[in-house]
Formats: C-alpha cells, sequence, structure tokens
C-alpha cells in the first residue's frame, strides 16, 4: 500500500508544547490522605486541578499514568500545571481536551463557571 505524498510528514515533535506553568504555594498544599503520594483535587483561586491519578479514574482506566506521562513530554494531552514541583491539571482543560480531541462526553462533576450562568433553550 503506497502512501500519499502529499500528506503530511509532521511528527510529535514537530509540535509546539505550551509553556508549563509552575506555582508555588509558601508551606506546601494540605497532605493527602494516607495512602495517597498527592492529593487527587486541588482547589486554587476557584479553579480546580486534578492529579494524574485522578484524571485515569476519571477517564475509567483506559489510559495509564505513563501514557499521561509521555504525551506532557511530546507535548501532547491536556493542559497541565506544577504545583509545588507536583503535576496537576486544571479541570477546565480535561474538559476541554475531552471534547475537542477525545470528542467523548465524560458525566460532569458538577457545573462549570462557564456553564453556570448561561441558560438553555
Amino acid at each position: 500500500m503506497a502512501k500519499d505524498p502529499s500528506a503530511k510528514q509532521g511528527g510529535p515533535r514537530d509540535r509546539v508544547s505550551p509553556p508549563v506553568k509552575e506555582i508555588e504555594i509558601p508551606g506546601g498544599l494540605p497532605r493527602p490522605p494516607a495512602g495517597l503520594e498527592q492529593a487527587p483535587r486541588v482547589e486554587l483561586e476557584g479553579e480546580v486541578y486534578l492529579s494524574p491519578a485522578a484524571l485515569v479514574a476519571r477517564w475509567g482506566h483506559t489510559v495509564r499514568m505513563k501514557t499521561l506521562k509521555n504525551r506532557r513530554s511530546l507535548g501532547q494531552g491536556p493542559r497541565f500545571v506544577r504545583i509545588n514541583r507536583q503535576v496537576y491539571y486544571p479541570l477546565e482543560g480535561v474538559r476541554r481536551h475531552e471534547r475537542e480531541v477525545m470528542k467523548i462526553r465524560v458525566p460532569d462533576d458538577g457545573p462549570s463557571p462557564a456553564s453556570s450562568g448561561a441558560a438553555r433553550a
């Protein structure tokens, strides 16, 4: 089967990854429950962040933690931030990724700030 010569030849390294936002919190985050290495969900300044483990659970364990790490290194996957050297995914970025890239709907875990003020017809 011959490849189409007009097909784009770019690979994952050709993509430009967004800059990583580093956040330092004096005194650190609240301690996670026993047995967890980081809190599954953090709320800062009104925005909710999910840990990689919480994101894997949200997606029904169809993606492994190692896959998330690989996608972060390639600049793929949902936007993420580092909070006190721990990786977290903003919930709004996860929802956008699910809608636009994965084309799936995950059960909503509460109203988003953007949709709470708009009335549906």
